[in-house]
């Protein structure tokens, strides 16, 4: 992933506003046919898990705490510090949730179709999701800074086009792109030390499960991405991440890619102790746990598959579904 930064660059003079979206509107027509390519050729995400795109990393400068980087866009420029307050559009709703979390909800201008967390996010202006970005409303808006997940690069190069405003590609795919993420948007938006803060509690929670874990039994666990074709959680995603650190034995293979297909059968001889999956998938769930003989849990969509601050809340769901209490440390 990237962490994106907007060029440097001053914009050309503007002309009056009506002439400018009309302008911008005869761009957009230019730009669809190759934006629909684009977005024919992506595959339909799994049961809004985490995506599985490419990352892509920042370049570190310096150490220490807060840590500074270069950020750069998604055409590899580095993202300049704000000078004055931003105006961003955020198109992933972990990044959502990340902004608001860290103080710098009030600097987003619109959001995604699926950013309803908090609950202010669900009131802001939406601008579709990846497959079904509103670009016209999006221009109108004049962001100086557009936020999204790992997807195709195609389509966030035609928005910073447009736009004239830095894409940020976030990192994908662990506990560790949630804690880079964070910081990347904490210098983006000045909200440096909000961004330490919120780092500090979400490792100071995962690490105190995980200690718990460890001298807890650890059963075989599947978690269920998807129910036909049947598709799983691999050991190096962000979710199998956070299975391990909860106390499970994760029975996915793994492979290249962060949520590879299983088959039945394979399921049937390994035969997990505990099946765990979205809530959308519940009834599928419910059957493959009684299939198995396994204890099954099902879990809220959002809050299991959004890489953000709400990991701490994530893991604790995932505790209780392997070990079928709190992780509270226990009375003396």
């Amino acid at each position: 992933m990237e962490t994106t930064s907007g060029s440097s660059k001053t914009p050309a003079r503007r002309a009056p506003r009506g002439r400018v979206l009309g302008a911008r509107a005869a761009r957009l027509l230019v730009l669809g046919a190759g934006l629909a390519l684009a977005i024919t050729s992506l595959q339909p995400a799994p049961a809004r898990a985490v995506s599985s795109g490419p990352v892509r990393s920042a370049k570190a400068a310096t150490s220490g705490n807060p840590r500074m980087f270069t950020i750069l866009d998604v055409a590899d420029r580095p993202i300049a510090r704000p000078s004055a307050r931003p105006r961003i559009v955020s198109l992933a709703p972990a990044l959502t949730e990340i902004l608001y979390a860290i103080g710098a909800g009030g600097d987003l201008v619109a959001d995604s179709d699926y950013c309803d967390y908090p609950a202010a996010a669900s009131k802001l202006p939406h601008v579709g999701e990846l497959r079904t970005l509103r670009l016209e409303r999006i221009v109108a808006l004049r962001p100086t800074l557009v936020v999204t997940a790992a997807g195709p690069r195609a389509i966030y190069m035609s928005v910073e086009h447009l736009t004239r405003a830095p894409v940020f590609v976030a990192e994908d795919g662990s506990v560790a792109a949630i804690v880079h993420n964070t910081e990347a948007l904490g210098l983006l938006t000045g909200h440096q030390a909000q961004a330490q803060a919120l780092i500090k509690r979400i490792r100071s929670h995962l690490a105190a499960v995980s200690d718990r874990a460890s001298h807890e039994p650890h059963p075989t666990v599947f978690y269920m991405v998807w129910n036909d074709p049947l598709q799983t959680a691999s050991p190096r995603s962000y979710l199998g991440e956070l299975i391990a650190d909860a106390g499970g034995q994760n029975i996915a293979p793994v492979g290249p890619g962060f949520y590879p297909w299983m088959s039945w059968e394979t399921l049937l001889v390994d035969k997990p102790e505990v099946v765990i999956g979205p809530a959308n998938l519940a009834s599928a769930i419910r059957a493959a746990g009684k299939e198995l003989g396994a204890r099954t849990a099902v879990l809220d969509d959002d809050i299991i598959s959004r890489p953000g601050p709400r990991v701490v809340e994530a893991i604790d769901l995932l505790y209780r579904a392997i070990h079928g209490e709190s992780p509270e440390p226990r009375k003396p």
